[in-house]
């Protein structure tokens, strides 16, 4: 199941609107998060993780494996 395409709006729904300041290849987030669209990744600089779109929404949703896809079914 390919996802990448989601990492924009789920980012948007899990963390607001980007902040200005962000290149062709990067979008910001908040303090140090961003999200590379092209390839369906995000980074948390401060907590020095990041990964693909199931991941934030594990790590930002509490939601794990089944939960987390059902999450992004429902939204």
């Amino acid at each position: 199941m390919d996802l990448q395409h989601l990492i924009l709006p789920v980012a948007k729904k899990l963390w607001g609107d980007p902040r200005p300041g962000g290149t062709r290849k990067e979008v910001r987030f908040g303090e140090g998060r961003t999200i590379d669209p092209s390839r369906g990744l995000w980074y948390d600089h401060a907590a020095d993780e990041g990964g693909g779109v199931v991941a934030l929404v594990e790590r930002e949703t509490g939601r794990k494996g089944r939960e987390a896809v059902q999450w992004l079914v429902e939204n």
